[in-house]
């Protein structure tokens, strides 16, 4: 999956009832449309998202950070129905789904594969995959993914696959976060979210994972700080 991973996986989580699960992420949905945006940057408040949620507008920012946070939220809302009816699964067709409303009238094309290169700020090494290998990277390594017994390790790992390899213009970690809490979601364990306090950190690991291609350190740190499974 043109990654390495050393870090070894605690081998039992507690599983959740669907409805009680799916019910007490909706009322923190607030809370994680606000991490998800802080770690792309987006300078938002909690009561300014929180209001916005709530139908009201906010003033003072860009139209561009609002849109992020409303992206979110129906991106968010689409992965849980799928959840609710069992639809979700880590298929082209789920994800394209997701990034649409991820990254509608934000990037150059959303909804589907990208067609041209892509470039991120920051790596010194990273080279993106050509766009016309982008279907068949997808078709052979998802089988890999799914192959994964750990549920947590599996959704870690589509998570860094999917940034990985960049297969959207933009909102390349925004979707592929969104299938890993939906491999979560599914599984009735929980939610994977990285609290906006250690961006610097979250930054920093993304970074160096994308230079080195080695997931260890960002695995584990992602095992520690970002899996909420409400016990």
């Amino acid at each position: 999956m043109y990654f390495t991973n050393s870090h070894r996986f605690k081998e039992r989580y507690n599983k959740k009832d669907k409805k009680y699960l799916l019910a007490t992420a909706k009322k923190m949905l607030p809370g994680y449309v606000l991490d998800n945006a802080k770690l792309e940057g987006n300078p938002m408040t909690f009561p300014e998202v929180k209001t916005l949620l709530d139908g009201i507008t906010v003033g003072g920012h860009k139209l561009t950070d609002e849109k992020q946070i409303l992206n979110l939220k129906k991106s968010w809302d689409l992965l849980m129905g799928y959840v609710a009816t069992s639809k979700f699964d880590l298929s082209e067709w789920v994800m394209n789904s997701i990034n649409w409303k991820v990254a509608e009238e934000e990037a150059l094309e959303w909804g589907s594969f990208r067609k041209g290169p892509v470039f991120i700020a920051g790596t010194k090494r990273y080279e993106w995959p050509p766009a016309g290998q982008l279907p068949e990277i997808f078709a052979t390594d998802v089988k890999t993914i799914n192959a994964v017994e750990n549920p947590v390790e599996r959704a870690v790992a589509f998570f860094l696959w999917g940034s990985l390899n960049q297969f959207y213009y933009d909102g390349n970690k925004r979707t592929a976060r969104l299938m890993a809490n939906g491999v979560l979601l599914g599984e009735c364990l929980g939610v994977f979210n990285t609290p906006a306090s250690l961006v610097l950190t979250y930054n920093t690991l993304v970074t160096e994972f994308y230079d080195t291609r080695d997931a260890t350190r960002i695995s584990g740190f992602f095992e520690e700080t970002s899996i909420v499974t409400f016990d």
